[in-house]
């Protein structure tokens, strides 16, 4: 309605006399991928102000059968635009993280098991919606679009704007040639339990779409390798500064992946190289020393978080200052699951996140981290990191082959050696690290 043209002029005119930011409505259109779908929904939200005011005082009719204003202003569209955005940013955030290039393959196993979990906490509370009242209720955490509108939804406004009435309109028999329009009092009751559903049947396409398509090798290094699940293991805390960490989980930081490293571990010391590396330098490229190279990975970790090792967490956790006091305290964030929480002895406290690539950095450039956990533990990260990439990487590749097509007749094997040429040198192909430890070779890759 006021996309483009005589509408997109009106729209523009209402805004420049009120008192709200002229923003560009995005276009409702159809797109492949449901992250940039999100963005009519962010934009009707943060346009609604200055769109409602020019539909007011450009096309709204004192009909009380116009159907439109009861569309556009009815007090249904508000809460659930509000709900929906709630329900639908955890997903969206999601499949934003899974393009970014520098991941790796196990991260997307971590990812949708959070996901879901956040979205079984939205369904249960979206369960106990009965009356406009509850809105108020909801945690703001989860529901921080709702909560911040709440108030006012309950007092039948939104963003300072009056609401009205939510109606359906359904088709009837009519008497004549034509059917007829029956209009039905869309109670909230009813559109909060619609929300309900929509919530439930996202999460149940979720973790269909999760169990039927995730990568079992991706499964088995989130199990071992994900540094994530170490973390999430050592939170926990100490009586005195000095003293030994109590953790919430106990020893599961280090006994959970055993088994998985088991198998992973089998496999990279049947490699040919590095069969032939454990000749050469007679090192513990052994599956009966699985368990001690997997302690050292976790151990390490344990002890760089707890004050152990000389190794500052502002290297991982690059939102931290330089502390010398002693960590007494560390929790994930309830507000956002991404960051954890640091108390240290002198009584500050900090959140960050946590950097992977700087974590896995450290394996390559840092000799201390190298010698504390061993040639076999890098050389088994070096493997595991090579068997990740995004999309993003699949069609970077193809987009320099593309490029170079356009140099000349070259038979595939030639184009194929001037891409992988064009793109070790300019850096396009590296998701992470890159190998360095074990060079493992890409054709070995099962």
């Amino acid at each position: 309605m006021f996309a483009a043209g005589r509408g997109y002029s009106e729209y523009k005119a209402s805004t420049i006399s009120g008192d709200s930011k002229a923003t560009l409505a995005t276009r409702l259109i159809t797109t492949r991928f449901f992250s940039s779908s999100i963005t009519v929904l962010d934009s009707l939200y943060k346009s609604y102000k200055s769109l409602v005011r020019a539909f007011i005082q450009n096309r709204e009719t004192a009909s009380p059968v116009d159907a439109v204003k009861f569309k556009v202003r009815g007090q249904d569209f508000a809460v659930e635009l509000v709900l929906m955005l709630d329900i639908f940013t955890p997903i969206k955030d999601l499949l934003e993280r899974c393009q970014r290039v520098e991941q790796y393959i196990w991260n997307s196993i971590l990812w949708i098991r959070d996901t879901l979990e956040r979205l079984d906490r939205i369904s249960a509370e979206l369960e106990q919606l009965h009356k406009l009242d509850d809105l108020s209720r909801l945690p703001s955490h989860l529901f921080p679009h709702t909560r911040k509108h709440a108030e006012e939804l309950g007092k039948r406004k939104f963003f300072d704007l009056e609401l009205l009435d939510g109606w359906l309109t359904r088709p009837s028999p009519g008497r004549g040639k034509s059917d007829g329009v029956e209009w039905v009092l869309y109670e909230p009751e009813e559109y909060l339990h619609d929300v309900a559903d929509l919530s439930k049947n996202l999460k149940s396409a979720l973790r269909k779409r999760y169990q039927d398509c995730s990568s079992p090798l991706a499964h088995l290094l989130d199990e071992c390798l994900n540094p994530r699940r170490v973390l999430q293991c050592l939170t926990g805390s100490r009586s005195v500064p000095d003293g030994r960490p109590k953790l919430d989980q106990g020893n599961n930081f280090k006994l959970g992946g055993v088994t998985a490293f088991h198998t992973f571990f089998n496999f990279v010391c049947s490699l040919p190289h590095v069969k032939k590396r454990q000749s050469e330098e007679d090192l513990d490229f052994d599956p009966q020393f699985s368990n001690e190279t997997y302690f050292k990975f976790c151990t390490f970790i344990h002890d760089c978080v707890w004050g152990k090792s000389g190794f500052s967490l502002k290297t991982w956790f690059p939102e931290l200052p330089e502390v010398s006091s002693q960590l007494v305290k560390m929790s994930r964030c309830v507000a956002k699951e991404e960051k954890y929480e640091f108390s240290f002895s002198i009584g500050n406290s900090f959140s960050s996140s946590f950097d992977e690539a700087a974590f896995f950095k450290s394996f390559y450039v840092d000799k201390k981290v190298f010698e504390k956990v061993g040639q076999e533990l890098c050389t088994a990260l070096d493997v595991a990191v090579s068997m990740g990439g995004c999309e993003a990487v699949v069609e970077s590749f193809y987009s320099v082959v593309d490029t170079q097509q356009k140099g000349g007749n070259m038979s595939n094997e030639t184009l194929e050696v001037q891409v992988l040429v064009t793109r070790s040198r300019s850096g396009a192909g590296q998701t992470g690290p890159g190998p360095g430890f074990s060079q493992y070779p890409l054709s070995h890759l099962p």
